[in-house]
């Protein structure tokens, strides 16, 4: 960091490994980053968490977005905390994760019956955010709660998936209780690698956690893309276009 001016931290993970668990890495280094920020005489902080957080404190990568917070803001005074939704783009894992089970199972599973809400946000949207904040040079206002143009429910997200790709899954209601039964086994890391073929990488399909901050929805009523003047891109203009390849036909 030495004559940075500008520090970003976008250090996090979706699911726990034996090396390191969310504690490891959403406080203990989000603190160590922001502390040396400090000593360095580093201008600005900007730090990464999640929106709708708050909601899922039984989720311990929740709490532990909640805890990195304070320790940032605790170790960098003005540290600026940015928390976006759902975030999409080219090779995000959330489209390109459901378009390739699509193209292999004959089903889908619909979480708490795809009750959840996302507001999901384009990554180069995301980045203009940054940009602009950095550009104001303004610190005025410490927390960005950055969403997309609309709100959607989980069950519309895969009927959108599906019908970009062409493809025609079932869509099955899968309660809260038994999908954190089923993630008990989907988390465990001899079955990540055996379904490695099917999802593209070793890493879980869904954990226990996971389905624990799907417990609550991912939305915030926000103006700061309108106060920013960035015109945010909505799924529909974005995605189908690198979800081709999963397209049928």
């Amino acid at each position: 960091m030495e004559g940075c001016d500008v520090v970003i931290n976008l250090v996090g993970i979706l699911y726990e490994k034996r090396k390191y668990d969310f504690y490891d890495v959403h406080v203990r280094v989000a603190e160590r980053v922001a502390k040396a920020a400090q000593i360095k005489s580093v201008y600005m902080m900007i730090h990464f968490s999640a929106m709708g957080i708050e909601n899922s404190k039984l989720s311990r990568y929740a709490h532990s977005k909640l805890e990195g917070e304070k320790a940032v803001t605790s170790a960098f005074q003005g540290a600026i905390i940015i928390k976006p939704s759902l975030v999409f783009g080219k090779e995000d894992s959330f489209f390109n994760k459901f378009a390739r089970l699509a193209t292999i199972l004959p089903f889908l599973p619909l979480i708490g019956s795809g009750i959840t809400k996302f507001q999901p946000i384009c990554v180069t949207n995301l980045a203009e955010v940054v940009y602009r904040i950095i550009s104001f040079n303004k610190q005025d206002k410490k927390i960005y709660n950055i969403g997309g143009p609309k709100v959607y429910s989980f069950k519309s997200l895969l009927k959108f998936i599906l019908n970009v790709t062409n493809r025609k899954c079932l869509l099955i209601n899968v309660p809260f209780p038994m999908a954190r039964l089923i993630a008990f086994f989907l988390e465990s890391k001899v079955v990540s690698v055996l379904l490695k073929p099917i999802t593209g990488d070793a890493s879980p399909i869904l954990t226990r956690d996971q389905v624990k901050v799907m417990m609550s929805s991912s939305i915030e009523k926000s103006d700061d893309l309108g106060t920013m003047k960035i015109r945010p891109l909505a799924i529909e203009n974005v995605v189908p276009e690198y979800l081709k390849i999963y397209r049928k036909h």
